[in-house]
């Protein structure tokens, strides 16, 4: 009979870390299985205070607080599994969004895993020790303790499905770099952990993690350790600004959103155009109210009007992503020629809801602001096209795209 290994005295540290932070969780959630006698029900009021005649003074509305989203693709045994986008709170909790964002853009946690999986309760992931060859499956969640520790912000946010709040042991202060999206509602750790996000899209997805095969973890004493990896990679969702003018006068600003989730090479080949200013002085060529606006012809910026949208047969090409998002109003597709695969730098933004287009061209961006800027460019007169249509803006109709 083999004799038990002797832990290192840094293991023993590593292991009891690990017990605190599975403990600190699994004691919240065993009591959602205890009633909850001395609490008021969730639908008590208490009297409403006597209201003032006093006429409140006005509060300046503070302006909308943007929220960056995120893609966590997902893959099972080396399957792909999926998508999740999620949205973080910086309003809510800014140092711990601005600790997720540093650690997506070192892309540290692209190839961890969701190493906890607890149907009804939650799936926990984002440990560096899961994607390092040298640490075994034993040592999944204790985390480093060398990471940078991220301070408590409990808000009044609740723990409700779909809501991403930060792992810890149960010291308050001790995040790092794990985190856990509910799967079912959780009020047992509210103003016990850190909400910093939510997820948008994709909790089906989380629906289909926890029904993986889990093994017993002896720490814990559960079976909630997938027994193929639930890898992930996480990448932050990109906005751009495309600034209108034709002739010296501003049309105004479109911002849009890509889409990486559903057409991740489109995206991919949108950002590498824009991050070497390709798309700067080139124009919206096609105009049709009702339908689109198309432009991003590499010709449009000096070539002569007729040579407008033919493109450049020297661009690279990139396949086909056809995916299930409607052309509706906002949505931007590529543009291409007969031959699915032969789109290049050329767009189209739907001004109506071209659906007839669906599943023949592949949506890779949305418009988040600034869809009025498209009303305009439709109303601009337009004279006759190379499609035969009056299409084509009498005077340039020019842009540049910025990274926001």
């Amino acid at each position: 009979m083999k004799q038990p290994a002797i832990m290192s005295f840094r293991a023993r540290i590593l292991c009891a870390v690990f017990v605190l932070m599975s403990i600190s969780l699994v004691a919240a959630f065993a009591q959602t299985k205890k009633s909850a006698d001395n609490k008021q029900p969730a639908n008590a009021t208490t009297a409403p205070a006597k209201k003032s005649k006093q006429t409140p003074a006005k509060v300046a509305e503070k302006p909308p607080v943007e929220r960056p989203k995120y893609v966590i693709a997902v893959t099972h045994g080396g399957r792909p599994l999926g998508n999740i986008v999620v949205e973080l709170f910086p309003d809510v909790a800014p140092k711990h969004v601005r600790n997720f964002d540093s650690l997506v853009s070192a892309k540290a946690y692209n190839g961890t895993a969701f190493h906890r999986v607890i149907a009804g309760f939650m799936i926990q992931g984002g440990d560096l020790n899961t994607k390092d060859p040298n640490k075994p499956k034993e040592m999944w969640g204790m985390g480093d303790p060398s990471q940078a520790k991220v301070p408590a912000e409990f808000s009044a946010v609740p723990h409700k499905r779909g809501i991403i709040s930060a792992a810890r042991t149960q010291d308050p202060n001790s995040a790092t770099s794990q985190f856990f999206i509910c799967h079912a509602d959780a009020p047992q750790l509210n103003n016990q952990y850190t909400v910093f996000g939510q997820v948008v899209s994709g909790l089906e997805l989380i629906d289909s993690i926890v029904k993986v095969k889990t093994e017993f973890v002896a720490a814990e004493g559960t079976y909630s350790r997938p027994v193929e990896k639930v890898e992930m990679t996480i990448t932050r969702k990109s906005q751009y600004v495309i600034s209108v003018k034709q002739g010296k006068k501003p049309l105004g600003d479109i911002t849009i959103e890509t889409l990486p989730e559903v057409a991740p090479k489109h995206a991919a080949n949108f950002d590498s155009l824009v991050s070497v200013k390709f798309y700067d002085s080139t124009a919206f060529h096609r105009i049709i109210p009702n339908f689109m606006i198309q432009g991003g012809d590499p010709n449009s910026k000096s070539k002569p009007k007729e040579m407008w949208g033919i493109g450049d047969p020297t661009q690279t090409r990139v396949p086909a992503e056809f995916n299930k998002l409607n052309h509706i109003r906002g949505m931007i597709s590529a543009a291409r020629t007969q031959d699915p695969n032969s789109a290049t730098s050329q767009f189209f933004i739907c001004h109506g809801s071209p659906t007839q287009l669906d599943g023949q061209y592949t949506i890779f961006a949305q418009v988040v602001s600034g869809i009025e800027v498209v009303d305009k460019i439709v109303a601009l007169p337009c004279g006759q096209g190379g499609d035969g249509a009056m299409s084509a803006p009498l005077e340039k109709v020019e842009m540049t795209i910025r990274r926001k």
